[in-house]
């Protein structure tokens, strides 16, 4: 976060600078652009501080900075950018977080599962039991166990056709490398970083001694800082696109951790019916009386009081009955959805400021060009056609592309969340009838299928918002680089509405974004020089051919969405041995 305000600053500094000089036409008061700048640099100390605390007040100061309306433009564009991208920032660390509420919720709604299986295994079992060996059912688990753990020539646990779950094997091979590739891309960024700050350091020394020089080596000098912050500038937006690339591995990471104590827990699980079976055999007779009694302990009754969160013991709702597990899953999916509606109001919030500061740009760039005109043949026409790139409006109206479509990413991932969630009312409804119990409250359905289809129409519109904008900054004006930037966002944007619609019902839709993120990634590897194209998420990673060499300047859009989970837990987020379940969408991060 703290990088990206940077770049942005940069930037906003270049535009600032022109527009200082344009003051004199009315453009602004030197003395509230001063103040803006200073505020920025408050903003950026005050995030330095890092937590929640830093974070609200870098942004208290962006929003008082972003309130001086006698500021010029470029100084207006620099403000807004820089508030907009905190609260971009904010939005993905929220969303993160949120992501990992959801994780809990899907693994104690594959524990329900599994506990709920015992009660339709009770359920036959009271037949069963008298006609046949209960090695046969010991057979079985560890049959599943076995599956579970997987090995060299088993890679998936779990598979029907909307989805896999890995063995135990094939998920730690995940980490190891997850974990490793994190390693490498972070030590590759520290020293982009320093590279970087040695440059803007270069810069401002020269803009300092140039202050005391006068006619063309006052110019020189001018350019030359200007060369450099530039370099800053793209040094740091390589930073920002290593930070993207990271994104994905981290949450591919976090996913196939919370995989791996799923499956841990679910092996416990079935090495205790295993040891459980071997004691029951004994005494079948009285068991077989017994099993209403055992179903009902099983469904048991909320405790008051009981909660469930990613960073606390990961074990505490383990032996704790489906009524236990439902209180702690509900308040782990309410907190995932609280988190998300904060993500959201953020984003809101974030695509606004870019697009009033694209409006502020717009206004600067057309200022420039007047200033660029009046200096026809003199030495520093150079100087206001550089500024002319650097306060390009297309350049805001990428990063809101990029809010509103982490925003569709959002809602789609709430629509996920209440759609796993109503398969796993409807799988456990059978099972609870047919043992004349009641579902507990937080497991039924009510009005989530209502609220997914709400969610679904919003992701849609802002879908559309993003792919909208993507399509002006690849058509408008601006390099190569931004342009590229923006085709390659849109394949993540494409990538998200596949799995929305396919959530939706709605296969030719998703198979048509799906065929539409196909031809994309084929248009950009058919360009010369082919642009690098960053880590796709699903089965796009597959249709990217490495290219021979590696191209001088990689693009990569400023954002990656959230890591998918490449499985998820059911039924609240996959599927277990049990309900089947529509495949994720992508989790914005």
């Amino acid at each position: 976060m703290r990088s990206s305000l940077k770049r942005w600053t940069v930037l906003g500094m270049a535009a600032a600078t022109v527009s200082s000089a344009l003051l004199a036409g009315g453009c602004g008061s030197a003395e509230a652009d001063q103040s803006v700048r200073e505020a920025i640099v408050k903003s950026q100390e005050a995030q330095r501080k890092g937590g929640e605390e830093g974070q609200k007040e870098a942004q208290q100061i962006l929003e008082g900075a972003v309130a001086k309306t006698d500021a010029s433009n470029g100084t207006k564009a620099q403000a807004k950018s820089a508030l907009g991208q905190l609260q971009l920032d904010a939005a993905r660390a929220t969303l993160r977080d949120s992501s990992r509420y959801e994780i809990e919720a899907g693994r104690l709604a594959l524990e329900i599962a599994q506990l709920s299986d015992l009660v339709g295994r009770s359920n036959t079992l009271v037949e069963g039991y008298k006609q046949n060996d209960p090695q046969k059912v010991k057979e079985s688990i560890d049959q599943q166990i076995a599956q579970a753990q997987g090995g060299a020539d088993k890679a998936a646990w779990f598979t029907n056709e909307k989805m896999t779950i890995p063995t135990l094997a094939t998920v730690k091979q995940t980490i190891s490398q997850l974990e490793g590739q994190i390693a490498q891309k972070s030590d590759a960024l520290k020293q982009l970083d320093q590279q970087r700050v040695q440059k803007l350091e270069d810069a401002e020394k020269i803009t300092k001694e140039s202050t005391t020089a006068k006619g063309q080596a006052a110019v020189d000098a001018f350019k030359k800082a200007a060369d450099l912050r530039k370099d800053a500038a793209d040094l740091g937006v390589k930073i920002d696109q290593g930070k993207a690339a990271l994104v994905p591995l981290q949450g591919d990471l976090a996913v196939a951790q919370g995989q791996e104590k799923m499956l841990n827990d679910v092996i416990a699980q079935l090495k205790e019916q295993s040891q459980q079976l071997d004691a029951s055999w004994q005494n079948v007779q009285s068991l077989m009386t017994k099993q209403a009694d055992v179903a009902k302990e099983i469904v048991g009754t909320a405790t008051a009081g009981a909660t469930s969160a990613p960073s606390g013991d990961a074990a505490g709702a383990s032996g704790k009955s489906i009524a236990e597990k439902a209180v702690a899953m509900a308040e782990a999916a309410k907190q995932a959805d609280d988190l998300r509606e904060t993500a959201i109001a953020s984003l809101h919030e974030a695509s606004k400021q870019f697009e009033d500061a694209k409006s502020a740009a717009t206004l600067l760039q057309q200022d420039i060009r007047t200033k660029s005109n009046d200096y026809q043949g003199k030495p520093q026409k150079a100087a206001w056609d550089v500024e002319l790139g650097v306060v390009n409006p297309n350049t805001f109206e990428l990063q809101r592309a990029i809010a509103q479509r982490l925003l569709g990413d959002a809602e789609a991932s709430r629509a996920t969340s209440l759609n796993a969630r109503v398969q796993l009312a409807d799988y456990l409804s059978p099972i609870f009838t047919k043992a004349g119990l009641q579902i507990p409250d937080q497991l039924q359905s009510g009005d989530m299928s209502k609220r997914e289809q709400e969610a679904l129409s919003l992701a849609d519109e802002a879908y559309n918002s993003a792919d909208e904008a993507l399509g002006n900054v690849a058509e408008g004006n601006g390099s190569e680089d931004m342009k590229n930037a923006a085709r390659i966002e849109r394949i993540f944007e494409l990538y998200g509405r596949t799995h929305a619609a396919r959530l939706a019902g709605q296969p030719q839709k998703a198979d048509q974004y799906f065929a539409t993120a196909k031809q994309a990634i084929t248009d950009l590897q058919n360009e010369s020089p082919v642009p690098a194209i960053p880590p796709l998420p699903g089965e796009l990673a597959a249709l990217v051919v490495p290219p021979a060499t590696a191209p001088a300047a990689p693009i990569v859009p400023t954002t990656a969405p959230a890591p998918t989970a490449a499985t998820a837990p059911a039924p609240a987020g996959g599927a277990a041995p049990g309900p089947a379940s529509t495949t994720p969408a992508p989790a914005p991060q």
